[in-house]
């Protein structure tokens, strides 16, 4: 009798967690638990069959997870779960739970279409730059205003000025460290802070000094702010660019 799906999902997960942000972990169990455990839970993990694996494909629903922010719809979806069921297996597999990886029998191309890639549109003319820093510059919300000129500046992700910590900047060294949990590629990144970026922490100090986050919501303050403020921000300013395109 082979090892239930659902226990090689714990001690899978278990491996899985370390190094992960604590949203992006989440983010796997429940496409397991909303997609896999329904049909697959109680399966023994050598009794799982290629049928089984494309039905659940073919029933999941078209409307996109609330918490996949980023997904642009069912075909995403699928491919997520998909690499995600692969690499279950695959740990599987190594660990002798599993005899083989059925998944790697899967031709996703054959599933669904190819997504095509979207870039972030970038705004590369200095001049239009300049005007966007201007209007940018009268916006009514100040952390948001400030959250914009630092995206700017630094040319970091959005998510890492989010989740920006006062205890992350080092102002007699002028450097700021993002601990490597905090980046995308799980490596520590220091970023120098010039006298402009100075001038902006200084300013929004006044507001947040006694916080966690450098920026953090004005509806909750013991929380960074939220993903779309900033892109709320640049569509009310009917600017058609987003906050990473100041990145691209």
């Amino acid at each position: 009798e082979s090892m239930p799906f659902c226990d090689v999902c714990k001690v899978f997960f278990r491996f899985k967690k370390q190094g992960l942000s604590e949203r992006y972990f989440k983010g796997q169990v429940r496409l397991v638990e909303n997609y896999l455990f329904p049909s697959l839970k109680n399966k023994g993990i050598n009794d799982i069959q290629k049928s089984d694996i494309l039905k659940i494909y073919e029933q999941m629903p078209s409307k996109k997870l609330k918490y996949d922010t980023k997904s642009k719809g069912k075909s995403e979806t699928i491919r997520k779960l998909h690499i995600l069921l692969r690499e279950i297996l695959r740990y599987a597999v190594h660990n002798d739970f599993a005899i083989k990886n059925i998944a790697d029998q899967i031709d996703m191309n054959q599933v669904v279409k190819k997504q095509k890639v979207e870039h972030f549109k970038a705004e590369l003319d200095i001049d239009k730059l300049r005007s966007i820093y201007k209007l940018i510059n009268d916006y009514d919300s100040i952390t948001t205003k400030l959250a914009m000129k630092f995206i700017i500046l630094t040319a970091l992700r959005v998510g890492n000025v989010r989740n920006l910590q006062w205890d992350f900047i080092d102002f007699d060294k002028k450097i700021i460290i993002f601990p490597a949990k905090m980046m995308k590629n799980r490596e520590e990144y220091r970023l120098p802070i010039t006298s402009k970026m100075i001038d902006i922490l200084d300013e929004i100090k006044k507001i947040t000094k006694d916080r966690k986050y450098v920026f953090c919501s004005p509806i909750a303050p013991s929380r960074q702010m939220s993903d779309n403020t900033i892109n709320f921000a640049l569509k009310r300013m009917d600017l058609n660019i987003t906050a990473h395109g100041f990145r691209s």
